[in-house]
């Protein structure tokens, strides 16, 4: 199948596409504020943290996928934020989170998770500091409120709603709508989790340098008093000029899924703990309690929930993950990635390998809807942008037009590349049975994520070809790389 085909293919199973569409009164449920500015016939919302939220307007994808990576996009989204304050308030969400929260600073704000009592995964979310005694918890899908109450006996603190609906403006032209939003008033040093007062057209809001797609952008949010129709208004205007158009949260879905943002209730919930679902890092034993500590440390730390890259289908929710001929796991979330030309998604393993190196790299069978198998690889998160250069405006997402050549250095077993500015990549290699094994890729530090380790296997792998019939990938980039790209596929073969 070519690419073109697969393109073309891409929004018959898309993000919103691989789930069923039921009808569902809107009784008990929040209807946003906004909805009347882009609300269309046939439109399809989800249900999230009991907010409805705008799944598919019946727009294109793929053609909002390239706005928000190229321009902007204006999302409406559910996500749902709750206080926390207080003298007592910091002392609540020490007891309740696993990683450190006293080092937070005020206008700043951090990714947090809470767990159960048996070291599962309860709630996710970004924590924002707005005073030494009062905090902002963005909670992602399910109810925390009562869980936050039923921890803070004994305290001095109060956990409301603040009724605050939020828009997330995304792509590489965010921050200068912001700023042209905010009549010039953008700070030089508004960084990444930073958070900040702006005034839009008379309105005093809350603004976070977050999001939810992997791209450079920010957060909104409103109070019961923001004129919200005036609100949406005001960013149309000033975010037209760049390019910025409002559309569903199909396109940034699958933006999402290749930044290997995880979604609370679909590929994470209370069955899992934050090591199997890759979040360890998250996890700060030195401090002397929290929910869940006792058994996070006595838990096995195997990781089990991965990427899957497929070259000829494309992964969905429920999709079954084979291996030698039994199920070992399934899709959490899938769809097409514009940006890597094939299939991707979200793989959670039933239980950990039964062969030494894990499920990394592993090659398994995804089975499609249909019944189809497709061959598909086990992958690292996120798919790109591991140093999230991207959202900390740090790389370009323009393409690299500039021809680099590497050279070989025998006496150092190394392809290099000279990069400009003295810096250098490279690879190293041995040379076994006439093959050319690579053994290590290296970039500068301060590249990474901007694109350069392609740079690197391309101009090496030119130059490799002419030397040697055959390329064993023994470092994991390496490998990954040549799996993705098949034109290289000639230089693996026997």
């Amino acid at each position: 199948m070519t690419n073109k085909q697969k393109t073309d293919a891409a929004p018959a199973l898309g993000y919103a596409s691989s789930h069923e569409v039921l009808r569902l009164s809107a009784k008990r449920y929040d209807q946003s504020p906004y909805l009347s500015k882009y609300m269309v016939d046939d439109a399809v919302f989800g249900l999230y943290a009991n907010r409805f939220y705008p799944l598919s307007l019946n727009g294109d994808p793929v053609a909002e996928y390239w706005k928000l990576r190229r321009e902007a996009m204006l999302y409406d989204v559910p996500e749902k934020p709750l206080e926390i304050s207080g003298p007592d308030a910091l002392e609540l969400l020490e007891r309740v989170f696993t990683r450190k929260i006293s080092g937070l600073k005020q206008w700043r704000a951090r990714y947090a998770i809470a767990c159960t009592p048996q070291g599962k995964i309860l709630m996710d979310g970004v924590l924002i500091k707005l005073d030494d005694d009062r905090y902002w918890y963005v909670q992602a899908n399910g109810e925390f409120q009562s869980w936050l109450l039923a921890h803070s006996a004994g305290l001095d603190v109060r956990v409301h709603d603040p009724k605050s609906w939020v828009l997330q403006i995304q792509g590489p032209k965010s921050l200068e709508i912001l700023d042209a939003a905010t009549e010039g008033n953008l700070p030089d040093d508004f960084n990444y989790f930073h958070a900040k007062m702006f005034n839009f057209g008379g309105q005093d809001l809350l603004v976070t340098r977050t999001g939810w797609t992997g791209e450079m952008g920010f957060e909104v949010y409103s109070t019961p008093e923001t004129d919200h129709l005036a609100l949406w208004d005001h960013l149309i205007e000033h975010g037209q000029p760049f390019g910025m158009i409002s559309g569903s949260l199909e396109s940034m879905g699958i933006r999402r899924i290749e930044a290997g943002i995880l979604d609370n209730g679909t590929d994470i919930d209370p069955t899992m703990t934050p090591f199997e679902a890759g979040l360890g890092m998250f996890v700060n034993f030195k401090k002397e309690s929290f929910v869940g500590r006792d058994a996070l440390q006595a838990a096995d730390r195997t990781r089990l929930l991965f990427g899957l890259v497929c070259e000829s289908g494309i992964p969905g929710a429920g999709f079954e993950v084979h291996q030698n001929g039994a199920k070992v796991g399934q899709m959490t979330t899938g769809g097409w990635s514009p940006t890597l030309e094939k299939g991707i998604g979200y793989v959670r393993f039933q239980q950990p390998a039964d062969h030494p190196e894990g499920w990394l790299s592993q090659t398994v069978t995804l089975v499609d809807r249909d019944g189809e198998r497709h061959a598909a690889q086990v992958v690292l998160l996120p798919f790109y942008d591991e140093e999230k250069r991207i959202p900390k405006g740090l790389a370009e997402t323009t393409k690299i037009e500039k021809e680099y050549i590497a050279e070989n250095r025998p006496e150092e077993n190394k392809y290099v590349v000279d990069l400009g500015d003295n810096k250098e990549a490279y690879l190293t290699y041995r040379v076994h049975d006439g093959a050319l094994h690579i053994l290590h890729t290296e970039v500068p530090a301060e590249l990474r994520g901007g694109g350069y380790g392609k740079i690197l296997m391309e101009a090496a792998l030119t130059k490799i070809e002419e030397d040697y019939s055959r390329v064993v990938p023994l470092c994991s980039y390496a490998r990954i790389y040549m799996m993705r790209n098949k034109q290289w596929a000639h230089l693996q073969e026997d």
